[in-house]
C-alpha cells in the first residue's frame, strides 16, 4: 500500500523491533571440517557509526529560521506535501525534532496523573524518537487516507474476497489508493475565528510558546472537505500538531 510513505513504514519496522528486543542472533559459526580452513572473521563496524537516535534525526529535515512564519504558511506547507505525497518533505513542519528533545523521561512522569508499567519505556531515546515520529507522521498519513477514501473510515473497511473476485479487488483498491490521485488536489487555508486560549500544559509538554487553530477546506475527485489544524510555534517556526478532516460532500467523480 503506497500511501504510508516510506519513511513511515521503516519507523513502523523499527518500532517493532524494539518493542519485541530481540534482533534474532546469527547462528554460531560450524567449526571446520579437516582439511578446511576457517573463513575470515567479518570486519569490524566501521568506529563512530551513527547511533539509531542520530541516523533517524539526520533523515529528518530541517526547517530554516522563520521558514514558516505564521500559522498559515505551516499549514499551507503541509497541504502542499500531501498533495505532492512527499512524506520526507513533510518532516520540516512536523515537530518531531523538538517534541522529542524537550520530552525527557522525567518531564514526561511530571505531567501524567497515573503510571503503568509500559511507561517507562519512554525512558529509552530510540523509543521516544520513533513514538513521536510515528505519532506525527500519522497526521500526514491519515488526512492522505481520508482525502483517498471520502466517506469511508478506511481503518474498518473489509474486503470479502473470494478466488474469482480478487483479482478485480486488488486492481480496485491499487486505483482508488494510488498517491497520483492527490496531485489535483485543491485547498485553502484560514484561521479559525474560533480562537481558544491555548493550553498551558499541552505547550509545556511539547515545548512550544504559542498555539493557533487553522480552518482549511480541500477539493478532490468532487469532493469538498473541511478540516481543522493545531499548530504550534517553535523557535520561529510554526508546526503542524494535530489535524482533523470532517466528512466530505459533493459526489465522487
Amino acid at each position: 500500500m503506497r500511501i504510508p510513505n516510506g519513511l513511515t513504514r521503516v519507523c513502523a519496522t523499527l518500532a517493532i523491533i524494539l518493542a519485541t528486543g530481540c534482533l534474532k542472533q546469527p547462528p554460531p559459526p560450524s567449526s571446520p571440517e579437516p582439511g578446511e580452513t576457517s573463513p575470515p572473521a567479518p570486519p569490524a563496524p566501521p568506529a563512530g557509526g551513527l547511533s539509531l537516535v542520530d541516523a533517524i534525526l539526520e533523515a529528518i529535515e530541517v526547517a530554516r529560521p522563520q521558514e514558516f512564519p505564521s500559522p498559515e504558511s505551516a499549514a499551507r506547507y503541509f497541504l502542499q506535501q500531501v498533495r505532492a505525497q512527499d512524506g520526507k518533505a513533510v518532516t520540516r513542519v512536523l515537530p518531531i525534532i523538538e517534541v522529542y528533545r524537550h520530552r525527557t523521561f522525567e518531564q514526561e512522569l511530571s505531567h501524567l496523573r497515573s503510571l503503568d508499567a509500559q511507561g517507562i519505556v519512554h525512558a529509552r531515546p530510540e523509543h521516544n524518537l520513533l513514538t513521536t515520529l510515528t505519532n506525527l507522521l500519522g497526521l500526514y498519513d491519515r488526512l492522505s487516507m481520508g482525502l483517498l477514501t471520502p466517506g469511508s473510515d478506511f481503518p474498518s473497511i473489509y474486503v470479502l474476497v473470494d478466488e474469482d473476485n480478487l483479482p478485480g479487488e486488488i486492481d480496485r483498491l491499487k486505483r482508488e489508493l494510488a498517491p497520483s490521485r492527490l496531485a489535483r488536489l485543491e485547498f485553502r487555508v484560514a484561521l479559525a475565528p474560533d480562537q481558544y486560549p491555548p493550553q498551558t500544559e499541552l505547550l509545556e509538554m511539547s515545548g512550544a510558546s504559542d498555539e493557533r487553530r487553522i480552518n482549511f477546506t480541500a477539493s478532490h475527485a468532487g469532493y469538498t472537505f473541511t478540516g481543522r489544524m493545531i499548530v504550534r510555534k517553535f523557535g520561529d517556526n510554526w508546526k503542524v500538531c494535530e489535524v482533523w478532516l470532517d466528512s466530505p460532500s459533493g459526489e465522487k467523480k
